[in-house]
């Protein structure tokens, strides 16, 4: 089997791994807290992928600059984006949480041309508008109000995408220097520094004897499948294929995510979710095609697939 193969192989595996982990967030917070998963699973990962590091040997990051930055990318992309995504998603649906998790791109790109790192076009303009309408009709059609639906839940998703564009514009700097495997270790790492607070203080009311054992392997699934093994197959993928076609696959992720969704939870995809789905969908595919060369199209090297 040719290694670039392999490397497409590895990439297909990483994104169903990722479009499962709305759907079996769903089921663990049904038993525990938002806080307490997202400390859970940083926690570990961090262990792990440093774990994976120092056996592998490979470089660590060095540099006080270096560092900063990669705290701001700890608490933008690991502490905000885990506890906004998993808060958001007990008030939703993993169908919602799926499709609303690619308007990643597109607030992606609005940062960027409004740092300066994009230039702006008729396209980019017209994809950010169709996608933000899509959030915006996602959000609640009929009338935008707190106390309806999932709302609530869809913009916390909403907010964790925003989160995660600001953490890949952060990280382009450090995936340019490091190693990426190097880079995601350091920053499980520092999210774990802020996450075990809030992990101990959202552990303290539960009772822990009466939390099925099915629970904990679902648990234990989310941090060894669509964390750790992502983002090492991710790392692998990286090294082998384009930036541009380890970014393309990211898209697959909602369409996962939506069926296991649909089939296991036995949620609604109801017209008005299909119509806002197909806005966003449209939106990102225009800002993505508009994007210029050498711009941030796979800003975070190995860290592209991260979604949630």
């Amino acid at each position: 089997m040719a290694s670039g193969y392999r490397a497409h192989v590895a990439l297909l595996v990483v994104q169903i791994l990722f479009g499962s982990f709305p759907v079996m967030g769903r089921v663990v917070l049904e038993a525990l807290p938002a806080p307490f998963l997202a400390a859970l699973r940083i926690i570990s990962a961090g262990f792990i992928l440093q774990l994976i590091v120092r056996t592998w040997k490979i470089p660590r990051i060095q540099g006080r600059r270096a560092m900063l930055r990669l705290t701001a990318c700890a608490l933008f992309g690991v502490v905000l984006n885990q506890l906004l995504f998993l808060e958001g998603l007990s008030r939703s649906t993993a169908v919602n949480a799926s499709i609303l998790m690619t308007s990643i791109p597109v607030f992606t790109a609005g940062l960027s041309i409004a740092l300066g790192y994009e230039g702006m076009s008729r396209r980019k303009a017209l994809g950010i508008l169709v996608s933000l309408l899509g959030a915006w009709l996602m959000l609640g059609v009929g009338g935008f109000s707190l106390e309806s639906g999932h709302v609530v839940g869809n913009l916390m998703i909403l907010c964790n995408a925003l989160c995660y564009s600001i953490y890949l514009i952060l990280a382009r700097p450090l995936v340019q220097r490091f190693p990426s495997m190097s880079v995601i270790a350091g920053i499980f790492t520092f999210g774990s520094l802020f996450m075990l607070p809030i992990g101990i203080l959202a552990a303290r009311p539960l009772n822990f004897e009466r939390i099925p054992a099915t629970i904990w392997m679902v648990v234990a699934a989310i941090i060894l499948f669509p964390t750790v093994l992502t983002y090492v197959l991710n790392a692998w993928a990286l090294a082998r294929l384009p930036p541009s076609v380890v970014s393309v696959y990211i898209y697959l992720q909602p369409v996962i995510g939506v069926i296991l969704g649909v089939l296991l939870l036995h949620e609604a995809l109801s017209m008005d979710t299909f119509i806002a789905a197909a806005m966003i969908f449209v939106g990102v595919f225009l800002v993505s095609r508009a994007r210029n060369t050498g711009t941030l199209e796979s800003p975070a090297g190995g860290c592209t697939s991260w979604r949630g």
